[in-house]
């Protein structure tokens, strides 16, 4: 009971914390007539469907801040309604990552608090790495649902690495007591550091992905988002290893799921350091896009 109170404590704090550093009030940046500046760290990430007009074309926008030491430090996920206002009804993320030392490039744990629908969730993250390498070996995280104070959810994901294979390992506790255990696998094959072939085993749904990618730079594969990169995460069933923070920029996905098959086209343009200033999708399978984006706009900051 001891070590159950002091659990909800370190989580109220957590909240109380989140509360000061998360504001969607403060989320207020004019988000089109700004240009992307010619750098190579990410700062937004604008979705569109531009078959509607300015500003209710406008469905996710993604915000990336970061220290002194140009580590991610801060990251945010807002979806917009059809009025072109932030729509906390539905979904939102927010979180705050956290470094031991100044030599860190990865961080030891952030918190978050993340909004589906009906349920927030507030809580913290805890990472630890295969030493003297940047590989995630332990991912773990604590928290709590604004309805249900006194209960704890624990996931705690552990992860096997091979040269063309990961496996990882997914416990989930309810207030200490263990109640599901998963195994997802992967296994890929790569070209230039890139994936461009993944078969996975996860929850009991077997996917297969063919990639191809252009020669550019890609700037999310500095931040080291770690498992979260929104709305791109939302297009297709890609969890780990993800294919939007690869070296290059993906310009082709096949995902082939059962007895389905979808094909997305990703078309880019590029600024002056050959980092994308935006990128059009395309759906070849014919089918509609994810929530009507068919645009994303990257802009930078120095």
């Amino acid at each position: 009971m001891k070590k159950l109170f002091s659990i909800i404590t370190l989580l109220m704090c957590i909240f109380i914390s989140c509360q000061n550093e998360f504001s969607i009030e403060n989320n207020t940046d004019n988000i089109q007539t700004s240009t992307p500046n010619d750098s190579i760290y990410i700062k937004k990430l604008i979705a569109l469907d531009t078959t509607k007009t300015a500003p209710f074309d406008t469905v996710y926008i993604s915000t990336f801040n970061y220290d002194n030491f140009k580590r991610l430090e801060k990251y945010s996920f807002l979806e917009y309604n059809n009025l072109g206002f932030i729509d906390t009804t539905n979904f939102y993320y927010f979180n705050t990552r956290f470094y031991n030392s100044i030599n860190d490039t990865l961080p030891s744990k952030e918190n978050f608090i993340n909004k589906d629908n009906l349920n927030t969730s507030i809580g913290t993250r805890f990472f630890t790495y295969y030493s003297g390498t940047t590989l995630i070996q332990i991912d773990s995280s604590i928290e709590t649902i604004q309805t249900q104070p006194l209960d704890i959810y624990t996931t705690v994901f552990k992860y096997f690495r091979f040269t063309n294979s990961i496996k990882i390992i997914q416990t989930n506790y309810f207030n200490t007591i263990p109640q599901s255990l998963d195994s997802l696998n992967y296994v890929f094959t790569k070209q230039n550091g890139n994936i461009i072939t993944q078969q996975e085993s996860i929850y009991g749904i077997t996917n297969s992905y063919n990639c191809q990618y252009d020669t550019k730079n890609n700037p999310l594969s500095k931040s080291k988002l770690i498992f979260n990169q929104g709305f791109l995460d939302l297009l297709l069933t890609d969890t780990d290893p993800t294919f939007y923070n690869q070296p290059n920029n993906v310009t082709q996905i096949n995902n082939i799921y059962g007895a389905s098959n979808s094909n997305y086209k990703f078309i880019y343009k590029y600024n002056s350091l050959n980092y994308p200033s935006e990128v059009n999708l395309k759906n070849l399978s014919g089918g509609p896009l994810f929530k009507g984006i068919n645009k994303i706009i990257y802009q930078y900051t120095n």
